[in-house]
């Protein structure tokens, strides 16, 4: 389930990288559930956060971890991983404003909620693209 969250491709027709409704259940619990809740915590809790220790600026370590992430959307296109980009800056910039205020907990789930509507709109987009 995991190596789908890495290169799953939103550029390309949902019904063409799934073969059921079987497998079309499974893309999306990966895309909706688990891919939020896993790059939250591999991009933002740790690599972002031990950034943040390692080189004492909370912005470079946001930005870096922005380049990453997006980096890792270069599977799907340059387009994706430049939308990515700004994404992937709200993220960091809400992820360490909600951590200041409420703890790292508060901000891995506020994050997570989030990703998952974005990447709803995202599927939903695709499916209204595709219809």
């Amino acid at each position: 389930m995991l190596v789908v969250i890495s290169i799953f491709p939103i550029s390309q027709n949902i019904a063409d990288s799934t073969e059921s409704i079987e497998n079309i259940d499974n893309y999306l619990i990966a895309v909706l559930l688990i891919a939020p809740l896993f790059e939250t915590l591999i991009f933002q809790f740790a690599i972002q956060n031990t950034l943040r220790h390692l080189l004492g600026n909370l912005a470079a370590s946001i930005m870096l971890t922005t380049v990453l992430f997006s980096s890792m959307h270069l599977v799907n296109s340059y387009e994706n991983a430049i939308n990515t980009m700004a994404v992937g800056l709200a993220f960091g910039l809400t992820f360490e404003y909600i951590r200041l205020r409420f703890g790292n907990v508060c901000s891995i789930l506020s994050v997570s909620i989030i990703h998952f509507f974005w990447n709803s709109t995202v599927v939903i987009g695709i499916g209204y693209l595709v219809m």
